[in-house]
């Protein structure tokens, strides 16, 4: 009984987080900032792909007038708008891809789901949460991403040798369906070899969340 009371309480403190983060949201996401191009062009250093303020516009500009030549970053390294709308965009920096999309909250205000994936060669990505603003949102409150094991088929990793010993996770965005997939990437780090002894062990799909208008489920 205990134990069922205890799960009730942690049930009722979550909604209680998503009611705070609901209101906060109300308070500090200011409606005129709701759009891609207004949030792209307030890019923050801490997520920055080191292009200036003008290019951001001029990257905007070009994919808008139909022009797929991008331009080059403060490392010379060729930037390009892949998908650009009023709710979505993905930039690629070389190896590095920026997705960025605007969520609607249930109070008709929004939030960004910032995805920054490095390949080199894996692919690995950071998660981030923001206000339309750049004021940084907790992930954890619109996000439980699963562990490496629920990619099995037993959710058992296997022993095998020279397996990583760190997690390589990557996220994408599907724009259309409000949708976001995790996928897991360390088994890429194996050998040939390995990677065919490995594979029919792994589901044959990645994690899919869909975007509840108070966080990915």
């Amino acid at each position: 009984m205990k134990g069922m009371k205890g799960m009730k309480g942690m049930k009722g403190m979550k909604g209680l987080k998503g009611i705070i983060f609901v209101v906060f949201c109300m308070l500090y996401v200011p409606a005129q900032s709701q759009s891609m191009r207004t949030v792209f062009g307030n890019l923050p250093e801490s997520v920055d792909m080191l292009i200036d303020s003008l290019r951001r516009q001029d990257l905007m500009d070009l994919f808008e007038a139909g022009h797929q030549s991008g331009i080059m970053n403060v490392f010379n390294e060729n930037c390009q708008l892949l998908d650009f709308s009023n709710a979505y965009l993905k930039l690629e920096c070389g190896a590095v891809q920026l997705e960025l999309a605007l969520l609607p909250l249930i109070n008709d205000s929004k939030i960004i789901c910032c995805i920054k994936t490095a390949c080199a060669p894996i692919c690995d990505s950071r998660l981030a949460f923001y206000t339309t603003n750049w004021n940084p949102l907790d992930a954890n409150d619109l996000i439980t991403p699963v562990a490496a094991n629920w990619f099995f088929q037993e959710e058992t990793i296997p022993v095998i040798d020279n397996f990583p010993d760190f997690d390589l996770m990557q996220y994408t965005f599907i724009p259309d369906r409000q949708e976001l997939v995790q996928t897991y990437n360390s088994p890429k780090y194996l050998s040939k070899e390995a990677q065919e002894k490995i594979e029919p062990l792994l589901k044959n799909t990645g994690k899919i969340y869909e975007w509840k208008k108070n966080g990915f489920k």
